[in-house]
């Protein structure tokens, strides 16, 4: 009997907890209705709302001081502002996504509302990072853009070791159409592959955001699919690009179709076919360096440039994304290639050169600032020195020099 008597107190003891948490619960429901209720009122009046949504809003408001269950689950819904840790950088407050969604009377949807904080148009430093970002060891990761000509050399050794290594250099076994074909119907496969699933991407998630970063991406592929069939995604409707990375293999192909005939000079003139190639790496550079001097671009991408979309939009679309840009890399490895299969027979500057690119940045990166000059002669022929660095390695471990 005294086991079943503690047993009833302890109940009511927790059915007392239960019982003041109500009661705050209400008062503070009370409160909140009433304050967001009466402030909803003055901005309805003065913003252009429709008469159907602002009953809908005060049915809530209404059946949510009546403590009905529906409206409570839709105001517990709603994200709150501002959002809690604001003064630490939390911009944002999604709500609950699966409770809006399962009431089913009213039947609610997800809505989302921006809220742009009064900043300086263009900030010129992260405070936050700024202890991460100085220090000299970090320019090999805040220079790791670099790491792209890298994959160009490469393929501009594959594209001359593998096509001179299969018609044996003759230039009567070597097949203009085949050549061209074959990059086009290895890359277009993957490539179409990879723009179907973006299709059907929205099918497979859901969330707060998940439209708002999806679709985007998805509506690119939608209207410019059949720019990336063309590999001209890098210049036709470049800002809404189908495949963000694609603009890659739009390059490759550029440099691909330009190497033909450079390729068959080899065969046919060794030597003018080195020149050619130097004399396309010189103009291509020449072009970049003139193009990022017009436009004022920064000498490298690096933390204390301004971080505004826009801004980076504009060094993306109107220089990165060009041929011109790559050409260096990728035609010094096209040269590697016909050395290392000719046999045409550094380390310690090879690897001077590659830490004094990577390096070079540091006191930008500390917020001194180069003249427009020293930005472009840098941001132009850094790929250049990169590029040659990287084709002593390749070089030297091909021909048993490592």
């Amino acid at each position: 009997q005294s086991l079943t008597n503690e047993k009833h107190e302890d109940a009511n003891k927790v059915f007392e907890v239960w019982r003041k948490i109500r009661e705050e619960f209400t008062i503070n429901l009370d409160m909140i209705t009433s304050g967001v209720a009466s402030k909803f009122e003055s901005v309805a009046n003065e913003a252009n709302v429709s008469s159907q949504c602002v009953n809908s809003v005060k049915e809530v408001f209404n059946n949510a001081s009546e403590k009905k269950t529906a409206a409570v689950e839709i105001l517990d819904a709603w994200g709150k502002f501002p959002p809690s840790g604001t003064l630490k950088g939390a911009f944002a407050s999604f709500g609950s996504y699966d409770e809006c969604l399962q009431i089913e009377s009213p039947k609610t949807h997800y809505c989302t509302i921006e809220f742009r904080y009064i900043l300086p148009k263009r900030p010129r430093q992260s405070y936050r990072i700024i202890d991460i970002i100085t220090p000299f060891y970090a320019q090999a990761v805040l220079n790791a853009t670099l790491s792209v000509e890298t994959f160009f050399v490469l393929s501009g050794l594959l594209t001359s070791y593998v096509t001179w290594s299969t018609v044996g250099g003759d230039y009567t076994n070597f097949s203009s159409v085949w050549y061209l074909l074959s990059r086009y119907f290895r890359l277009t496969p993957g490539l179409l592959a990879a723009i179907g699933g973006t299709l059907f991407l929205p099918l497979f998630g859901s969330g707060p955001l998940w439209h708002e970063i999806i679709d985007p991406v998805v509506n690119g592929c939608k209207t410019n699919w059949w720019v990336n069939l063309l590999f001209l995604q890098n210049y036709i409707n470049e800002e809404q690009i189908c495949l963000l990375p694609s603009w890659w293999l739009a390059v490759d192909m550029h440099f691909h179709i330009v190497s033909l005939f450079i390729i068959i000079m080899l065969m046919r003139l060794p030597f003018a076919g080195l020149i050619a190639c130097g004399l396309l790496i010189t103009v291509a550079t020449v072009a970049g360096t003139i193009v990022h001097y017009i436009h004022g671009f920064p000498a490298a991408i690096v933390a204390t440039n301004p971080q505004v979309d826009e801004y980076w939009l504009e060094y993306v679309l109107e220089f990165f994304y060009k041929p011109y840009v790559h050409a260096a890399p990728f035609f010094i490895g096209l040269i590697l290639g016909y050395f290392i299969v000719e046999k045409v027979g550094g380390w310690t500057l090879a690897l001077l050169v590659m830490f004094a690119v990577l390096k070079t940045p540091y006191y930008w990166n500390l917020g001194y600032n180069s003249s427009k000059l020293t930005s472009a002669l840098y941001d132009c022929t850094n790929r250049i020195f990169w590029a040659l660095a990287i084709s002593w390695v390749i070089y030297a471990c091909a021909s048993n020099h490592g």
